[in-house]
């Protein structure tokens, strides 16, 4: 028997490809997402949330109730180049979401929308972070001094990224301590310093 979440996913394809399409249609670069904000906001208040930009242009939302948070992250921002496809959504300016991330947002859309739907079956919150300039490594910082995260214990963060050159599908999972509320710092919550190490000394 198919997972109820994964039919319901199926049953809005269209919906979050059209979502994906309108992104990747008017890729926007680092901080300045005006339309792509504008998109996010408007499909949250549709789905019944109340969103709130945090720091430059990022937007943030919960669903459920009073207890362990799970984070769920995607990035909004494109990258600096020409689109060549020909493809009837390809970007009309000068920045193309050759990067995925204009799929990461339409889909963590969807899990908002899918969340809300059955936010009594939660035991728990759930948090959404719609960040932008991954490109530029700036926008997570810029949302954690934005209060994303502050004064909230996160037990989970979970993100997605794509991979073009991969020919399989592989979830890979990091475990590492991303807040503490009893260490602030000037640059907002305390981040681990040192990344974790696989057995063979390589960095994960």
């Amino acid at each position: 028997m198919e997972n109820s979440y994964l039919s319901r996913a199926r049953e809005m394809m269209e919906e979050i490809r059209a979502n994906r399409r309108t992104i990747h249609e008017y890729a926007e670069l680092a901080f300045d997402l005006p339309q792509t904000v504008a998109l996010v906001m408007k499909e949250l208040k549709s789905y019944g949330y109340e969103p709130k930009l945090c720091g430059k242009a990022g937007v943030t939302c919960t669903v459920g109730k009073p207890g362990k948070c799970i984070l769920l992250r995607a990035d909004m921002d494109a990258l600096p180049m020409y689109e060549k496809t020909g493809l009837p959504f390809a970007s009309k300016n000068k920045s193309c979401h050759s990067c995925g991330h204009d799929s990461h947002t339409a889909m963590l859309l969807a899990a908002a929308k899918m969340l809300k739907e059955r936010e009594d079956e939660l035991e728990g919150t759930v948090k959404f972070m719609f960040q932008p300039d991954e490109e530029d490594l700036a926008g997570a910082k810029d949302m954690i001094r934005g209060g994303v995260i502050h004064n909230q214990l996160i037990a989970v963060i979970s993100l997605l990224e794509f991979c073009a050159a991969m020919y399989f599908t592989a979830v890979c999972f990091r475990k590492a301590l991303v807040f503490d509320p009893s260490r602030p710092t000037d640059d907002g919550p305390f981040l681990p310093q040192k990344p974790l190490r696989q057995k063979n000394g390589k960095r994960r």
